[in-house]
């Protein structure tokens, strides 16, 4: 990233060097995913967590759920140790993975999958 001056009628009226807007960046991007996904499975406005945790709580489509926290907090793990760019957005991507995963099984039939799920103590599987 390069640096940025923002002029006004020919006056310089910010200045930001190329390590101060990476710094921004990964910031907010740090910030956003800890809003995004600490507590997680309380989050009562985010529809997944409302389906499996209401809808679905003590059937075989909550061991899904169950897993999926197990990742996500697993990755969450992780945001603190980061310091670049590269590993939030490496993070950021396996969340969106097990999110994705949450949510194809609240419209699809499970199938074989709690079976599955059962008879494995991995709980990658989900991905």
């Amino acid at each position: 990233m390069k640096a940025i001056q923002l002029y006004s009628y020919g006056d310089l009226k910010k200045e930001q060097s190329a390590s101060e807007i990476n710094a921004k960046i990964f910031t907010d991007t740090k910030n956003g995913l800890i809003n995004q996904y600490a507590g997680y499975e309380k989050q009562n406005q985010n529809p997944i967590v409302r389906f499996y945790q209401y809808r679905t709580k003590g059937t075989e489509r909550y061991i899904i759920f169950e897993k999926g926290l197990v990742l996500i907090n697993h990755h969450f793990s992780k945001i603190e140790s980061c310091t670049d760019i590269s590993c939030l957005q490496t993070i950021k991507k396996d969340l969106k993975l097990v999110e994705s995963a949450l949510k194809k099984y609240q419209n699809q039939s499970l199938g074989s999958l709690p079976v599955k799920l059962r008879l494995t103590k991995k709980v990658e599987k989900i991905e």
